[in-house]
């Protein structure tokens, strides 16, 4: 039986979101995430601040709110209902399942933020709908274009909420791969629904 690649990437993501919260859970990265977060509030001054505030607001409620109504709006005007359909699910999805792990996890955040942030810590929110928006770009136009533009944004986004200190590094890489994992499910959950269709079809 041959192995799709969407459940590859599924169980890797899942097993790779597991190993973070397990070197979290014992303390593991700790070390690396204070350091790291140190070396930012060092590295800090008032033209990046501005810079990260800006590019953060790409992961916030209405940053992501705007992106994927235009995301919508979009897919509509393009006659693509399922896949707008898709789309809202899965962001939707992903979200629900990222507050919930916040409020079962429990982790805070580091203190002396230099913008404030509130609830729990892993994994990063805005990290996770970023990352789960492009990913989904990516899925639903396949252009070497939106394939860059969404590993920068990915980047840039992950990289402000640790520079900031609002989140530790592990949050942030928990919160990509987390987004990895949704969006797999969400594709495996696709690909079942069309089966039936194909199988009458043939």
């Amino acid at each position: 039986m041959r192995v799709s690649r969407v459940t590859i990437v599924n169980v890797i993501s899942l097993v790779s979101f597991l190993i973070v919260l397990f070197m979290i859970r014992f303390n593991i990265v700790t070390g690396i995430d204070h350091d790291i977060n140190i070396y930012m509030s060092i590295i800090r001054n008032d033209e990046i601040n501005k810079f990260m505030i800006i590019i953060t607001d790409f992961g916030s409620a209405i940053g992501i709110i705007s992106l994927s109504t235009i995301t919508i709006l979009f897919l509509l005007y393009e006659k693509r209902k399922d896949d707008m359909i898709f789309f809202f699910l899965s962001m939707l999805v992903g979200f629900f399942s990222e507050e919930i792990l916040k409020f079962l996890i429990g982790r805070e955040r580091p203190i002396g933020g230099i913008i404030h942030a509130s609830g729990y810590s892993f994994p990063s929110g805005h990290a996770t709908m970023v990352a789960l928006l492009f990913l989904l770009l990516c899925y639903l136009y396949r252009k070497k274009v939106i394939y860059t533009l969404s590993a920068v944004v990915i980047s840039l986004v992950g990289l402000s909420r640790i520079y900031l200190g609002v989140h530790w590094m592990s949050d942030v890489l928990g919160g990509v791969v987390f987004a990895i994992y949704i969006l797999s499910i969400s594709l495996i959950i696709k690909n079942i629904r069309k089966r039936p269709l194909m199988n009458l079809q043939s």
